[in-house]
């Protein structure tokens, strides 16, 4: 019994192996490159100094009162940032 469970295991580790072999051969970054493609590409992003709602930086509003924080929407950086006790 236990020696064809050592079986099993031998042809089921000698099946991954190949089976991974067959997958990515040795020199083949095709696989990585089409993965590369088709990934989102990352978006720096910022936090409202009001409500704090993450939002991409290019879609960001600036102060107008020139204290340098960015807001959601024009009417929160009117209202300018929020005080949060701990």
């Amino acid at each position: 019994m236990l020696q064809l469970l050592a079986i099993g295991l031998l042809a089921y580790v000698i099946y991954r192996f190949w089976k991974g072999l067959k997958h990515n051969p040795l020199g083949d970054n095709t696989s990585s490159q089409a993965y590369s493609a088709n990934t989102p590409r990352s978006i720096d992003s910022v936090k409202c100094a009001h409500c704090g709602v993450h939002m991409p930086v290019d879609e960001a509003v600036s102060s107008p009162r020139g204290d340098n924080k960015l807001y959601c929407t024009p009417e929160h950086a009117e209202k300018g940032p929020r005080f949060r006790r701990k």
